[in-house]
């Protein structure tokens, strides 16, 4: 407060979002990355709990013993794929990191595609929204269509 001016918290998040957008994309990426480890979370304790087990044996059941073991063979077509990532490693010396990471790509997709089906078991609506900037357009800047359209894009370009 600076004598009888009182500023509000949504003033103040106005004026910091026009100067330093991205920490408030940050701070929504945050919030939806712990919302959906929220989301999952509750999903896995409802089926569980449907049926009759820990949430540890679903995971156990649904995710872990349907992720498919990664064979030499596949570690050494990854590594023929990538050898401009790899460097001058050889496959013996980077061949367990190499297992780890198909592995975990696996298991990433068993599980995203396992959450994907208890949520079309289970009604989920995620109402947060994503950061907003508002863009106000001069007299002489170029567009196309009416000033109050709901959706503005623009476009940065450099014509050097």
């Amino acid at each position: 407060q600076v004598g009888d001016k009182k500023f509000t918290l949504e003033e103040v998040d106005a004026k910091a979002k026009a100067s330093n957008a991205s920490v408030y994309q940050a701070l929504y990426d945050a919030r939806r990355q712990a919302l959906n480890s929220m989301i999952e979370n509750q999903l896995l304790d409802m089926e569980a709990a449907a049926r009759k087990i820990s949430v540890e044996e679903l995971i156990k059941q649904e995710i872990d013993q349907k992720v498919a073991e990664v064979t030499q063979e596949e570690v050494e077509a990854w590594f023929n794929e990538n050898k401009a990532r790899v460097g001058n490693r050889t496959l013996d010396s980077i061949q367990t990191q190499i297992k780890q990471y198909l592995t975990m790509e696996r298991n990433n997709a068993v599980r995203t595609t396992y959450f994907d089906s208890l949520k079309k078991k289970t009604a989920v609506k995620i109402a947060l929204e994503p950061p907003r900037v508002e863009i106000v357009l001069a007299a002489n800047d170029p567009y196309k269509g009416p000033k109050d359209a709901p959706v503005t894009i623009v476009e940065y370009s450099d014509f050097q």
